[in-house]
C-alpha cells in the first residue's frame, strides 16, 4: 500500500491541564497579587509584586504593560518580571493577572478566503469577535489561544495579534515571505468588546482557529485548568513507528498521551504538544484534535513538499486519554516534537 505520509512524532512540550470539577458549589477565585509596582529603565520596565499567601489555584501570572506593549508569562510564586521592547515617550500601566486554562475543540472563527468572520479578500487588518464563538464563553474571558495562519501574502511581512481597541505593539506573531503559508499558536488578551485585532503588514489572507481560553482572575477556578510544566518527552515518532505508523493520505493517528511522557494517567483534560511535520511529498495540513470526535475544519500545521515545520497545539484529551492527528494529503513523512 502506498504511503502518502511517512513520519509523525509528538513531544510533550510544557503542560498537562487538570479537569474541570463537577458538582458542588462554585469554588472561590484564587487570590491575586498585591503591591504591584513598576520602574522604567530606558525601554525596559521592571515590575514587582507580592504573591498571595494562598496560592491554591494560581497557575502563573501574565505581566502586561497597558496600552498594549510588552508582556511576559511567569510561573506561580514569582514576584517580579522584566518587560522589554517598550516604546519611547509612551506612558504604561503595569498589570499582573492570572487565570485558568480551558482547552476547546478547534473551531474556525476567521477565514478571509471565504468571508468567514470578515469580508472575503486579502486584507491588512481584521477586528475579530472571539467571545461567544467557537467554544469561547461570552464573558469571563481574559485571553484566548488561537492558531493563526497567514496564506497567500502579497509580499514579505509579519502578523501581529493584539487586544482590539488598543495600540498595536511592535512585536510580531508570524513572519512570512511572499506566497508563504505559516501558522502559529498565539495567546492574546481579549479587548473590552470581546475582540482581538489581527494586523498583517502585507495584504494577505488570514485564518484563525480556537484552541482554548484563559479566565479572568475574578473567574479563575482554584483547581480547574491548572497548568503543569513537564520536561519534554517524545510520545510518537512515525519514522520508527513510535506511537504508531504514519497515516496514509486522509488517515488518522490516535495517540495515547495520558500515562506517557510524564503526563499523569488520570486527571488530565488537555495537553500542550509541539508537533512537527517533515519530508512531505506535497502540500497539505495536519489537524490535532480530541480523539473519538469528528475532525474539525481547522488546521494546526500547513506545509509544502519537503518542508519541515513545527507548531504548538493545545488539545483536549478524550476519556480514554488520547488525541488524534489527521493527515490531509500529499505527505510523505511526518515528524513531531
Amino acid at each position: 500500500m502506498r504511503r502518502w505520509a511517512t513520519y509523525l512524532g509528538i513531544v510533550v512540550l510544557v503542560a498537562t491541564v487538570a479537569p474541570v470539577l463537577g458538582g458542588g458549589p462554585a469554588a472561590a477565585a484564587p487570590g491575586g497579587p498585591s503591591g504591584v509596582s513598576a520602574a522604567a529603565e530606558g525601554l525596559t520596565i521592571r515590575v514587582t509584586w507580592s504573591p498571595p499567601t494562598d496560592l491554591t489555584g494560581v497557575t502563573g501570572y501574565r505581566v502586561t504593560a497597558v496600552p498594549v506593549g510588552p508582556s511576559v508569562d511567569v510561573p506561580v510564586g514569582a514576584g517580579s518580571a522584566v518587560l522589554t521592547g517598550g516604546r519611547p515617550n509612551t506612558p504604561y500601566t503595569a498589570q499582573v493577572a492570572g487565570g485558568s486554562l480551558r482547552a476547546v475543540t478547534p473551531a474556525r472563527l476567521l477565514d478571509t478566503r471565504s468571508g468567514l468572520g470578515a469580508p472575503a479578500g486579502a486584507t491588512h487588518q481584521v477586528d475579530l469577535q472571539v467571545t461567544g464563538r467557537g467554544g469561547i464563553p461570552a464573558s469571563g474571558v481574559g485571553s484566548v489561544a488561537l492558531n493563526v495562519t497567514v496564506t497567500q501574502p502579497a509580499g514579505a511581512g509579519f502578523v501581529t495579534v493584539y487586544p482590539s481597541g488598543t495600540l498595536r505593539p511592535t512585536a510580531s506573531n508570524l513572519n512570512y515571505v511572499a506566497g508563504q503559508t505559516v501558522p502559529n499558536l498565539v495567546v492574546v488578551p481579549v479587548g473590552a468588546d470581546g475582540r482581538v485585532t489581527l494586523y498583517s503588514s502585507a495584504a494577505a489572507h488570514l485564518i484563525a482557529d480556537t484552541a482554548g481560553w484563559f479566565s479572568t482572575t475574578a473567574t479563575a477556578a482554584p483547581s480547574a485548568g491548572l497548568f503543569h510544566g513537564l520536561t519534554p518527552a517524545r510520545l510518537a515518532d512515525t519514522r520508527i513507528d513510535l506511537g504508531g505508523p504514519t497515516p496514509d493520505r486522509g488517515g488518522v493517528l490516535d495517540l495515547q498521551v495520558t500515562g506517557a511522557g510524564g503526563v499523569p494517567a488520570t486527571g488530565v483534560s488537555a495537553v500542550v504538544l509541539n508537533t512537527t511535520v517533515a519530508g512531505s511529498t506535497g502540500p497539505g495540513f495536519v489537524t490535532v484534535y480530541l480523539s473519538g470526535q469528528p475532525a474539525p475544519t481547522a488546521s494546526n500545521l500547513n506545509f509544502v513538499a519537503g518542508q519541515v515545520v513545527a507548531n504548538r497545539a493545545i488539545v483536549p484529551v478524550s476519556t480514554d486519554g488520547k488525541v488524534s492527528f489527521l493527515n490531509s494529503n500529499g505527505l510523505t513523512r511526518w515528524s513531531s516534537t
